[in-house]
């Protein structure tokens, strides 16, 4: 029967990270506020002891690591670590909008609740996603007397020269639309958001 490689990749979006010893890992587990129970102390320490060399390490991020773990031993692991009511991966309540779940012990996104602020990438303590930065634009805020929240009208903008183009439309129309003195969302409100987003929408893609 053949040898079984390592999937790095997956291993590292389970907490696996791979040490620069041959055939070892270093686990980095979800700690949620810096808070474990006894319960899942005892169990990352019996890991440690068991599948380790005895020892874990304390990250400045409030997590904490199990190094020197064998690729065959990984299965195991996890089983003895979930027995005891720890996960490892990525902390899925760093997720605002509960678009982030553990399913089989993988992390699943909803696209549809995601609203791209990043935190996931930001909270993740393996770096296992790997972010695109770009820009999310809204219009139509208000502060003041009336507050509204500013819609975001097109998907997430990825370039500076998409974003000027934009821009660039979104001031034309309120130039050639708006009344002296009028605010941008109140002008939206008198004649409507339909031509404004086919505006936006043809600058977007040029």
């Amino acid at each position: 029967m053949a040898e079984k490689k390592p999937d790095y990749a997956s291993l590292k979006k389970g907490g696996f990270m791979r040490q620069k010893q041959k055939g070892y890992f270093s686990l980095r587990l979800q700690v949620v506020g810096g808070n474990l129970s006894a319960e899942n102390i005892r169990t990352v320490s019996e890991v440690a002891d068991k599948y380790g060399k005895g020892y874990v390490h304390m990250t400045s991020r409030q997590g904490i690591e199990i190094p020197f773990i064998r690729f065959e031993d990984i299965e195991e692991v996890k089983e003895k670590l979930a027995e005891g009511g720890v996960k490892p991966g990525v902390c899925v309540k760093a997720c605002r909008e509960s678009a982030l779940t553990m399913e089989d012990g993988k992390v699943v996104i909803d696209r549809e609740k995601c609203n791209h602020c990043g935190r996931c990438v930001k909270s993740c303590p393996t770096d296992a996603w790997e972010g695109e930065s770009g820009y999310l634009v809204s219009f139509g805020g208000l502060f003041g007397n009336k507050i509204y929240q500013g819609e975001t009208l097109l998907p997430i903008i990825k370039d500076k020269e998409t974003l000027f183009r934009v821009a660039d439309a979104a001031i034309g129309y309120f130039e050639k639309n708006a009344k002296p003195g009028e605010r941008f969302r109140l002008m939206l409100q008198r004649i409507g958001e339909e031509e404004f987003r086919k505006v936006i929408t043809e600058a977007y893609h040029g």
